[in-house]
């Protein structure tokens, strides 16, 4: 063996061992379908799944619950599997996660770096000079509300970084952003760069909105919703953050950005729904990179994407579960069943 192939040996083994540390112990992908495992079917807690079959046939809802990389249990209230829903503000987790994407391909160098220094047209106010792209993906930016003005407490425009105030206007900005330092729509670059690449297949809704880059009219897609999945392709999202953006051995996000989407801010989080005042919200919930966290009784916190209508899909990495659940919005579906009644019975999914 020559000197040069003994040190190409040795890289390899070198990336091999990296890559095996910074992946959990579920290594398991899908291919064109989730596989189903019996004997990793035995290791899940009967009682938790009646629990959640009632509460997904009360939500008319899809849904998937994945372990260790196995699909456990589907269902389909909502129709077939193969339909797409409209999934919300769960979308916001997917514009954040094209941040992610951005910063693992170094088109972004720095999440805290200032949005105007990559996009100079970014309309942000006030303190526009001052607003970072972690700003925009944890609500704190300080932008006033435009959006769906009558859903939302308006903080007005305020200093960035002194709280975080939900709305849609923050990952509408984010979307703008990312549109232009892409130079091409999102819907695009998220098909291209992430879902086709973890075999699933989205639908992204694009504004009348567009940027203009080099002279090219790029239409944006709506960074706050109106993206559609299956169940089952949205836990294949969820299962690239439980795997700590790595998929099948190719890292597509950065692996601390993964976990820093799962870590709680350290600023206030206030109220943001009308009508009410604003308020710092119940400290039972936090906020990460637009993702919810859900603080329960036994310590731990659930993380999720969550969108209206109670849909969501929670992500517990150390576990290696991945659970969505997807719904209409209407007001047939109402009372709409949200996370936290589901809290119970996915804490102790495992036996």
């Amino acid at each position: 063996m020559t000197y040069s192939t003994l040190t190409k040996s040795l890289i390899t083994v070198s990336l091999i061992v990296i890559i095996h540390s910074i992946l959990p112990a579920q290594t398991k992908f899908p291919n064109q379908d989730w596989e189903t495992n019996k004997d990793i079917s035995k290791e899940i807690n009967s009682e938790s799944i009646l629990i959640i079959d009632s509460l997904m046939a009360k939500s008319k809802a899809n849904g998937a619950l994945i372990y260790k990389g196995y699909l456990i249990n589907e269902w389909n209230h909502a129709g077939p599997s193969n339909k797409k829903i409209e999934v919300q503000s769960i979308t916001k987790g997917i514009t954040t996660m094209i941040l992610g994407l951005a910063l693992q391909t170094g088109k972004i160098k720095n999440i805290n770096d200032p949005v105007i220094n990559y996009y100079p047209d970014f309309n942000g106010g006030t303190y526009k000079d001052k607003i970072t792209f972690k700003h925009l993906a944890t609500a704190t930016s300080g932008l006033p509300v435009e959006q769906y003005k009558n859903n939302y407490l308006d903080p007005g425009n305020i200093e960035p970084g002194s709280g975080s105030h939900y709305h849609n206007d923050h990952t509408k900005h984010l979307a703008h952003a990312l549109t232009y330092i892409y130079g091409e729509s999102l819907n695009n670059v998220l098909k291209e760069d992430i879902t086709n690449k973890i075999g699933a297949k989205v639908e992204w809704a694009e504004s009348k909105k567009t940027v203009i880059k080099n002279g090219k009219t790029i239409p944006v897609v709506h960074g706050y919703a109106f993206t559609e999945w299956t169940a089952t392709d949205l836990a294949r999202v969820g299962w690239l953050y439980a795997n700590n953006g790595n998929w099948n051995g190719v890292q597509l996000l950065p692996v601390d950005y993964t976990k820093n989407t799962q870590t709680p801010i350290e600023v206030p989080i206030y109220e943001y729904r009308k009508p009410g005042e604003i308020k710092v919200r119940d400290p039972k919930y936090t906020y990460g990179l637009a993702w919810r966290g859900l603080r329960t009784k036994s310590g731990k916190i659930l993380w999720y994407m969550s969108g209206n209508g109670g849909q969501f899909c929670i992500v517990l990495p150390d576990e290696g579960i991945v659970f969505t659940k997807i719904n209409g919005i209407g007001e047939e579906n109402k009372p709409f069943i949200r996370i936290e009644e589901f809290e119970k019975a996915i804490l102790e999914i495992i036996n």
